[in-house]
C-alpha cells in the first residue's frame, strides 16, 4: 500500500489485543512496518457516560481515553521521527484498506513524490467536519481544510516536525483529540487526501457511535465517509454556482 513512497508503517496497537485481525487486514499489504504497542487505559462504565450531542458534533468532548490516544500518537510520531524516516504511514489497529487499482496507487505515489514540498499530511481515510468542503487537485487527490479521523494517514518529515513542534514533543497543546490536532489546530499544515479514499475503520469510532445512538440511526463509518467525500466536493461547487448566479442577476 504505497510502499514505494513510505519508508515504514507504524501501527498503534493495544498490547492486550491479539495480532491476528491486524495480520488479516494490514500486514500482508505493508512492505515494512512497526507495531507500536501501548497499554492503553480503561474507563469504568465508559459506555454509559452521558455525553451531550452538541459536544459530540463539535468534537469538544474529551476523556482520559481520548487524551491517552493523543499521547500515544505523539509518542509514535516522535519515535518515527527519531529514526530519521522521510515518509511514514500511521495506522490505528482497526484500519482496513479497500482494493485499489495499481494505476491509481502509482498516480498517488507520483504526486506525493513530485510535490513533497506542497503537503505535510496525506490522508488515506478521513471525514470533513464541521466544514464539509474539499477541492479536487487532480483526479485522485483532494485538498482538505478541516478533517477528522486518524486511522490512516501519511506524514512526511516536515509534517512530523510540525506536529512535534506544536505539541513541544508531548508537553503542550495535548488537551484535544489527536485527529482534531492534525485536522484543524496546526496552522500552515498542508492537508491532502486520496480520492476516493482507500482506508476505513473496521468498526465505528466510539463518539460517532454515541452520536448515532442518540439520533437512533444505524450507519457505518465507511458509508458516512463515502457520502462525506462526495458532498465535500459538491458543496463548494454549488456555492460558486450560487454566487455567480446572483452576481449575474445583479449585473443584468
Amino acid at each position: 500500500m504505497l510502499n514505494k513512497i513510505i519508508d515504514i508503517a507504524y501501527i498503534l496497537k493495544l498490547k492486550k489485543n491479539p495480532i491476528e485481525p491486524i495480520e488479516s487486514r494490514l500486514l500482508s499489504k505493508l512492505k515494512n512496518y512497526h507495531l507500536y504497542e501501548v497499554d492503553g487505559i480503561q474507563m469504568n462504565n465508559e459506555g454509559t457516560i452521558d455525553i451531550n450531542l452538541f459536544s459530540i458534533l463539535t468534537h469538544r468532548h474529551t476523556n482520559p481515553v481520548s487524551l491517552d490516544i493523543t499521547k500515544n500518537f505523539i509518542g509514535m510520531i516522535q519515535h518515527a521521527y527519531s529514526k530519521n524516516y522521510n515518509c511514514v504511514l500511521f495506522l490505528e489497529e482497526d484500519a482496513m484498506f479497500v482494493d485499489v487499482s495499481s494505476s491509481k496507487l502509482k498516480a498517488i505515489e507520483l504526486w506525493l513524490n513530485n510535490y513533497m514540498d506542497k503537503w505535510d499530511i496525506f490522508y488515506l481515510g478521513y471525514c470533513n467536519w464541521p466544514f464539509v468542503c474539499s477541492f479536487l487537485v487532480q483526479s485522485n487527490i483532494v485538498k482538505l481544510h478541516n478533517t477528522l479521523l486518524a486511522h490512516s494517514f501519511i506524514l512526511n518529515k516536515r509534517g512530523m516536525e510540525k506536529v512535534l513542534n506544536y505539541t513541544e514533543y508531548g508537553k503542550k497543546n495535548m488537551e484535544a483529540h489527536f485527529d482534531k490536532i492534525i485536522g484543524s489546530q496546526i496552522q500552515s499544515f498542508y492537508r491532502y487526501a486520496a480520492f476516493p479514499m482507500i482506508s476505513f475503520q473496521s468498526k465505528n469510532p466510539a463518539l460517532l457511535q454515541k452520536a448515532l445512538d442518540k439520533l437512533n440511526i444505524q450507519l457505518s463509518c465507511k458509508t458516512l465517509c463515502r457520502g462525506n467525500e462526495i458532498l465535500s466536493l459538491c458543496i463548494p461547487f454549488l456555492f460558486i454556482v450560487f454566487v455567480i448566479y446572483y452576481i449575474m442577476k445583479w449585473i443584468f
